[in-house]
Formats: structure tokens, C-alpha cells, sequence
């Protein structure tokens, strides 16, 4: 079985459009895609300290040299919290119809301050829908395809984003997910207003995931 750390060997010798995902079987149920459950969830961190150099200061995280990872398990001098709510609004002919929303603040020191809450999921699903086989529609923000290294909070892959998609449609021995969303919607004007471009990008993604290849273990083959 390959571990998540060896990805990055992998990458590399890849095409930068396309990415290979490992779910190993110690990895938590459902680990690719974040499927939102009725109710309300969330996650904070904070904490605070000083250190004894000098004249004392604000607190200092570890890292090691040359590596811009600092490793979690405490060692996180940061605040965060997103948090959020979703509830089925509809029930119909065996689909369910959920709508989801999330914020969330950040602060790069131990007090959030005035910061203030960024909407990071806004979306609505239907699923289990005959047409697709069981799958799921939806369209929004939210969260999408973000496997992660969670010791070093890394996701080598983030497809989250503002769009529409078909997800876990059944097909052979895994199931396939397509993602439309649209990046950097932005005009960039001169003084007067006049439009002279835009940053915006079309994005579409395509996943074959869930592929038994061992015991307790699945295949993510994602293209974008």
C-alpha cells in the first residue's frame, strides 16, 4: 500500500494537469470528498504563550530549516475557526434536498480581533437521484476534492471553489464526478470604470474515484 507521503515523488512525474490520489486504509471514512451531514459543525483553534528570550514576546512555532512546514499537534501559532449549518429543506420521490452554509475567520496570532467572517460554503444538493444512479447534483461554494497530508495541514490537491456538478455517479468498479466552477471572477478597470479585462478562469474537473485496489484501500484518478 503507498503512503500519503510518498505523493510527492509521484507528482513529479506527472503532468501538471493531472494527479494521482492514494486513500490508504487508515485514512477516515470519506476522505476526498467533504459530504456535509445535517446539522451544525464546526472546528476552532486558538491558544496562547510567550517565550523566555529577551524581554519575553508572543509566542514562537518550531520548524525546521529550509522547510516551511511547521507540523501541527500544538505547534500552530494561528487562529481559526469555520463552523456552519446544514439542514434538509426537501424530501421528494427518495432525493434529498440539503443546503449548507459555513464562515470562517482567521488570524495569524492568537487573537481573531476585529477580523472579519468569510462565507466559505454556500451550496445546495440534491442526492440520490435516479437519473445519475444514486448520485448527487449540487451548485454553489464549497469545499470540493482536497486530499490532504493532515500532520503538516497540507492539501496537495484543492478543487474547492464556486460552480456546479454531478458527483459519485456509479460507473464500473469506482464511481465519476464532474465539477464546473469559475475562478477569480474579477474586472480589472481603469479610472472611469471602463472594463479593460478580467482575471477570471473556467475550471472543470474530473475525478474516478473509490477504485478498490487492496483491502480497506481506493483509487482516485483526478483530472483538471
Amino acid at each position: 500500500m503507498l503512503h500519503r507521503t510518498m505523493l510527492k515523488a509521484v507528482l513529479k512525474t506527472l503532468p501538471a494537469a493531472i494527479v494521482l490520489a492514494i486513500a490508504s486504509g487508515s485514512a477516515a471514512a470519506d476522505p476526498m470528498y467533504p459530504s456535509d451531514s445535517e446539522g451544525f459543525h464546526g472546528y476552532l483553534r486558538a491558544g496562547a504563550g510567550s517565550n523566555t528570550s529577551g524581554d519575553g514576546g508572543s509566542q514562537g512555532c518550531f520548524g525546521l530549516g529550509g522547510n516551511t512546514m511547521k507540523y501541527r499537534l500544538g505547534n500552530e501559532c494561528d487562529a481559526y475557526t469555520e463552523f456552519g449549518y446544514t439542514k434538509s429543506v426537501a424530501q421528494s420521490g427518495g432525493v434529498n434536498y440539503l443546503a449548507t452554509i459555513w464562515v470562517n475567520a482567521y488570524a495569524p496570532n492568537s487573537d481573531f480581533g476585529d477580523n472579519k467572517l468569510g462565507i466559505v460554503k454556500a451550496y445546495v444538493e440534491a442526492q440520490g437521484l435516479d437519473f445519475l444512479n444514486g448520485g448527487t447534483a449540487w451548485i454553489g461554494k464549497r469545499f470540493y476534492y482536497r486530499p490532504d497530508i493532515h500532520m503538516l495541514d497540507l492539501q496537495y490537491i484543492n478543487m474547492n471553489g464556486t460552480g456546479a456538478g454531478l458527483d459519485r455517479i456509479p460507473a464500473g468498479p469506482g464511481k465519476f464526478s464532474y465539477a464546473f466552477f469559475k475562478d477569480r471572477d474579477l474586472n480589472k478597470r481603469d479610472d472611469n470604470g471602463a472594463i479593460l479585462g478580467t482575471t477570471s478562469a473556467v475550471r472543470q474537473n474530473f475525478i474516478y474515484g473509490e477504485i478498490p485496489v487492496n483491502e480497506n484501500g481506493t483509487l482516485d484518478l483526478a483530472a483538471t
